[in-house]
């Protein structure tokens, strides 16, 4: 495990952050817009992801993960960040927790990296989150404790920054990458060590979860090109954690992605891409009958997205319905939503 100074400074020339902007364009951003909902996930949609622009949507909270006690929410923010001028919110973003109602929220991570989409492991004694350094563009899979010690990097290479732990806290589940599509669903040991691919049998598969028991993984393939203006479904499969005895589950008509399996076990949340810049649900999945609902309720052209369930049944999301990313909760139903962030 790769110990580094996480919460010092990478490098503090602002004007050399700057300049290597446009050139981290030009490579992340080739290779996540090119995969159209990984930047949706990032930044609300592809043309806002990477852009050098102050009119992406600012980044209040993003990404919530319940901690396994069901106590506090960790979330990426860029709130108190000085942004440069024409340089998007999501370049800037660190890692927070706050307790379950939106109060004592703390900032753990300081370092000159884009940091998001945190996960807690299983015994809530780590948060596990991706990182990007601003200035050598090199992305990391890193881990804190919650009272922000001991920042470490896990892995580093070319992923999705969303992924997820095993139930017995042991292994990491990713999607590596490569410039125009997903490499393939692999996992690794917390300690960095044991990279290996699921062997499912399918080309472009991605987004893999595993179950409550560690016994399984769900995981999606990558939609073919799209067969009209916006349509691209999206095959779930779910297969042993090794990758055998795949089988299909269920087809949903457009791209969706960023799974949570709910604490019942029966579901798994999903937020969507159809395409439309702007717009964005949060879905989920019938296990059993592999039947999609609806359960954001949206009314307007917003993102409702990154659905993390928490213990009691809840759903945390992320929205841009007040015109910037926030931290919000509601219940399964898609009722009662509560906003977090303040």
């Amino acid at each position: 495990m790769a110990e580094n100074d996480g919460n010092e400074n990478r490098y503090s020339n602002t004007s050399e952050c700057q300049a290597t902007h446009t050139n981290y364009i030009q490579t992340t951003a080739t290779r996540l817009c090119m995969m159209g909902a990984a930047a949706l996930a990032l930044a609300g949609s592809c043309g806002e992801a990477f852009a050098a622009s102050s009119t992406a949507p600012e980044r209040h909270g993003s990404f919530p993960a319940t901690s396994p006690d069901g106590g506090r929410i960790a979330f990426a923010s860029s709130r108190g960040t000085v942004i440069p001028s024409g340089q998007s919110p999501w370049f800037y973003t660190h890692i927070f927790i706050m307790d379950m109602d939106g109060s004592k929220v703390r900032q753990l991570t300081t370092a000159q990296t884009a940091d998001t989409a945190p996960v807690w492991t299983p015994d809530g004694t780590w948060i596990v989150f991706g990182a990007i350094d601003r200035k050598s563009q090199h992305e990391t899979l890193d881990a804190v404790h919650p009272d922000g010690s001991a920042r470490h990097t896990i892995m580093a290479g070319d992923f999705l920054p969303w992924v997820r732990i095993s139930p017995d806290g042991r292994r990491v589940i990713y999607t590596a990458t490569r410039a125009d599509a997903p490499a393939g669903v692999f996992t690794i040991r917390m300690d960095g060590t044991d990279s290996q691919p699921v062997n499912t049998g399918l080309d472009r598969p991605w987004d893999g979860i595993y179950s409550p028991d560690g016994r399984q993984i769900v995981f999606s393939r990558w939609p073919d090109p799209p067969d009209g203006p916006q349509r691209r479904p999206t095959d779930v499969y779910i297969a042993d954690a090794d990758g055998a005895n795949r089988r299909l589950i269920a087809t949903y008509p457009d791209l969706i992605q960023v799974p949570s399996w709910s604490p019942d076990r029966r579901s798994i949340a999903y937020q969507t891409y159809t395409g439309s810049k702007g717009e964005a649900d949060v879905v989920v999945l019938d296990i059993a009958t592999g039947v999609f609902r609806r359960v954001s309720h949206r009314d307007g052209v917003y993102l409702d997205e990154t659905p993390s369930w928490t213990p009691d049944g809840r759903l945390l999301f992320q929205s841009t319905r007040s015109g910037r990313f926030e931290v919000y909760a509601m219940d399964a139903d898609g009722s009662n939503v509560q906003l977090l962030t303040h």
